[in-house]
């Protein structure tokens, strides 16, 4: 071979090695798929509502009241995992104790929700003097009062479901059953009452509760007394005092 043949041959011979460079470069690389890691599944919410209402018929009407204060106050922060099933232990909790302090008055201390007349403050857990309502955590106007929404959360319990056993038997049977024409007019009166007291006041400090309490009557008149029952609903007007 010529040197002039050995020199073509190398040029073939480095065009080739090129070539297979190039392929080799344009060839996508495969990539073996990566197989996620399996997360470990978290905790059943329930697990712990369950341990929550296992402890139920050992807590006091102090805690039993807390809870549902608590309940409120998850309901409107937007949680609601596990609520509901908890929120109708603690019901049956009432009832339960209710049914035993109606039965067998003797062996059950009734829990009060009047003020202490030495030092001014509601005993035990500081309830509210509007009783069932008070206990509740119904609060209105601008400086303590719930929203509406959580206002009504509160009295379609009151209405419709059994109630916490507070004051004694007879203040308890003032309520009646639950979702009874009774129970819708013992609510309404209630609140009835409230507007009418405030507005006796004359004062523009109760302008907010008043207002609050009127839109909650609304509420109730509309959702459960129309179509419904037939008994008066109570009126708001303030009767003229005479001196």
């Amino acid at each position: 071979m010529t040197s002039a043949d050995q020199k073509a041959a190398n040029k073939r011979a480095i065009r080739r090695q090129r070539r297979k460079t190039k392929a080799k470069q344009a060839t996508p690389k495969v990539v073996a798929a990566i197989a996620p890691r399996q997360r470990t599944p978290p905790k059943p919410v329930n697990l712990a509502v369950d341990r929550m209402i296992a402890l139920l018929p050992k807590s006091s009407m102090y805690e039993l009241r807390q809870q549902w204060l608590n309940v409120l106050r998850l309901r409107k922060a937007g949680a609601s995992a596990g609520l509901s099933k908890f929120q109708a232990a603690l019901i049956g909790e009432w009832d339960r104790r209710l049914r035993q302090a109606l039965s067998d008055p003797g062996r059950f201390r009734w829990p009060t929700t009047e003020a202490n007349r030495g030092d001014g403050k509601l005993n035990g857990a500081e309830w509210h003097s509007e009783g069932v309502l008070g206990f509740l955590g119904y609060r209105v106007g601008i400086t303590q009062g719930e929203h509406d929404q959580t206002r009504r959360r509160i009295l379609d319990v009151t209405f419709s479901s059994p109630l916490p056993p507070i004051n004694g038997a007879a203040y308890m049977r003032e309520w009646s059953d639950p979702g009874s024409a009774a129970r819708l007019r013992k609510v309404a009166e209630t609140l009835a009452a409230f507007v009418r007291n405030a507005k006796r006041k004359r004062g523009g400090s109760m302008d907010s509760a008043i207002a609050d309490w009127e839109r909650d009557l609304d509420y109730l008149f509309h959702t459960y007394y129309v179509g419904k029952f037939a008994f008066a609903w109570p009126s708001l007007d303030v009767e003229p005092s005479y001196r």
